[in-house]
């Protein structure tokens, strides 16, 4: 979701490596949640237009003033560019789920899918506070323990959730080489990687 609200300018750079260098697994969860942060981002969006459709009202109200003319426009502007930054979002968001759907020659991307040992282990160990997120650390941890031999990097935004010296821990017994929050991180350390 950060890639799709414009957080991060440079993930699509990631399809662009040679695909004998690198293999990109997500758990498929985060499809879903990207959906859902989608719709909690729609719904916060319309309610702040909702918000504004009252001081639009009381300042188109006012012929007199400059001032309330100007703000009005303002507002108005503001109203209709929060629809259009939210239809931004949508935009890129379909564009990254059909890369990882595989249209457009992208279908390097490994979904893992849900299972019920996935389940189990995300419901036994919690240990992050928010259960979605314990769902994909528990997913990731299950798929990184059944491909120890496999160098694997955890790139991911979440850095609140997952920057912590537990969740470190837990990502070093399963495997992973190191934990990035960037992909300008994760291209530099993949580029440093390559020319040796």
């Amino acid at each position: 979701m950060g890639v799709a609200k414009g957080q991060d300018g440079r993930a699509g750079e990631i399809f662009s490596l040679a695909s004998d260098q690198l293999r990109i697994v997500m758990p498929s969860i985060c499809v879903m949640e990207a959906w859902s942060a989608f719709e909690a981002e729609r719904r916060r969006r319309m309610k702040f237009v909702d918000d504004l459709r009252s001081p639009i009202n009381e300042t188109s109200r006012d012929l007199t003033s400059d001032h309330a003319k100007s703000l009005n426009a303002h507002l108005q502007n503001a109203s209709l560019n929060s629809i259009k930054l939210l239809k931004d979002i949508e935009i890129r968001l379909r564009g990254i789920l059909r890369r990882l759907a595989g249209e457009q020659h992208y279908g390097r991307v490994e979904l893992i899918p849900m299972s019920r040992a996935i389940l189990v282990q995300s419901h036994l160990h919690a240990h992050m506070e928010e259960p979605t997120d314990n769902l994909i650390l528990a997913t990731i941890l299950h798929h990184a323990k059944r491909n120890r031999n496999v160098p694997k990097i955890l790139l991911t935004s979440n850095s609140n959730d997952f920057d912590t010296p537990e969740i470190h821990e837990l990502l070093d017994d399963a495997g992973f080489v190191k934990y990035l929050p960037r992909t300008e991180q994760f291209l530099g350390w993949f580029g440093a990687q390559n020319t040796l």
